[in-house]
């Protein structure tokens, strides 16, 4: 389902028929504006190399900058970054700050995280 919501955002937000690379540029522009869903695209972009150069540390920067205006999928998947190490150095406490402004939005996978997080038993 994510992945779905995320293809849309892209056809969205650059539209459709253009290349990865056209996509990229113009999530770049309306990123730079300030247009929160562009940020977020423009991070997952990164991440997974689409349209630019695989860049995790570049993934985070664009995550935080939508994180940081409360765009949930972005808390999310920046909190993920921070769970794994990925980008950034794993930094557990900070994950966990993202993951819960993500699931007080009602973000479920946020939620799920966090439920899971809970469940396991730190004394094993």
């Amino acid at each position: 389902m994510k992945q779905l919501l995320l293809i849309c955002a892209v056809v969205a937000l650059v539209g459709c028929g253009e290349s990865a690379e056209e996509q990229a540029a113009k999530a770049k522009t309306k990123a730079q504006a300030g247009d929160t869903e562009a940020q977020f695209v423009l991070g997952d972009m990164y991440r997974n190399g689409r349209g630019v150069k695989q860049d995790f540390k570049e993934a985070v920067k664009w995550f935080r900058k939508a994180s940081e205006q409360g765009y949930a999928e972005a808390q999310y998947d920046l909190g993920l970054m921070y769970y794994h190490g990925i980008g950034v150095e794993r930094d557990i406490q900070e994950s966990e700050t993202w993951m819960r402004k993500a699931a007080e939005q009602g973000n479920a996978d946020a939620q799920n995280f966090l439920k899971e997080a809970q469940s396991i038993d730190v004394d094993d």
